[in-house]
């Protein structure tokens, strides 16, 4: 067997370790060994291992965001330096979001800065303008400017649906984030949370898996208000209960963190 099949061999065996292992050294033993060999590997074939490496580090951020967030923006920087991101020099229109998003909870708003500027401009025309006002608004939130984004937001017309929905979604973690300051927010986020409700349960585009992780993700701000608002004694407990029997959620991670600290 030649030495490069040797290799992407090894590889997948180490993937296979990692996925059933879920080792974090394996994890990072993998990493180096894939950037230090990369010149050796098809480049299609290197999407593929990237892709494996990056969904390891998404699937554990329920299990701790932080560190793997920080985990995922080194891999998302070295992928875009070693063109393993890139097609023609162009990144994907739903990697551009994801890589933002990391960014900025990572407070690496420069660099996100920077990023826009290099590869804004190459984004698909039908999602550009979307896809640039999404993600300024999430650029806005991690830095705590939530009316901003807000406004970003609400008034924008977005073509591409699931667009639309994370636009909501963000809008609804906005008046959240103001609510914890600012009771006055709480009949907004009732009034939003509900309407948006309505909408998820009569779209026709998402499979059923995919629209639950919104209506949960919706469900479970308005208790969380709601707890907080009325201030009870075992409201926390409860919710920690009811979202590990929940099998999945929009922004998991965001949400964790949101009732750790009620």
């Amino acid at each position: 067997m030649a030495e490069k099949e040797l290799l992407v061999e090894k590889i997948y065996r180490s993937i296979y370790k990692l996925y059933t292992e879920a080792d974090d050294s394996i994890y990072k033993d993998l990493e180096a060994v894939f950037f230090e060999q990369l010149a050796f590997i098809r480049p299609a074939m290197a999407q593929e291992i990237f892709a494996f490496l990056s969904n390891f580090l998404i699937r554990n951020m329920a299990r701790n965001d932080h560190y793997y967030n920080s985990l995922l923006f080194q891999l998302y920087r070295k992928g875009l330096s070693n063109n393993v991101m890139l097609k023609q020099n162009r990144v994907a229109d739903h990697q551009f979001l994801n890589i933002l998003i990391v960014a900025a909870k990572e407070n690496q708003f420069e660099w996100a800065d920077g990023f826009i500027v290099k590869y804004g401009e190459q984004l698909s025309a039908h999602s550009k303008a979307d896809a640039l006002r999404l993600g300024r608004s999430y650029l806005l939130f991690y830095q705590r400017q939530f009316d901003r984004a807000v406004e970003l937001l609400k008034d924008h017309p977005f073509d591409h649906p699931l667009y639309q929905l994370n636009a909501q979604s963000q809008i609804l973690k906005c008046y959240f984030e103001s609510f914890l300051s600012n009771p006055t927010y709480y009949e907004m986020i009732l009034a939003y949370s509900l309407a948006f409700e309505k909408q998820l349960r009569r779209q026709d585009f998402l499979s059923l898996e995919k629209a639950d992780r919104y209506l949960h993700f919706n469900q479970m701000i308005r208790k969380m208000a709601k707890v907080k608002m009325e201030k009870k004694r075992d409201g926390q407990k409860k919710l920690e209960r009811e979202l590990q029997s929940t099998k999945a959620m929009h922004s998991v991670g965001w949400i964790i963190a949101k009732i750790k600290a009620l």
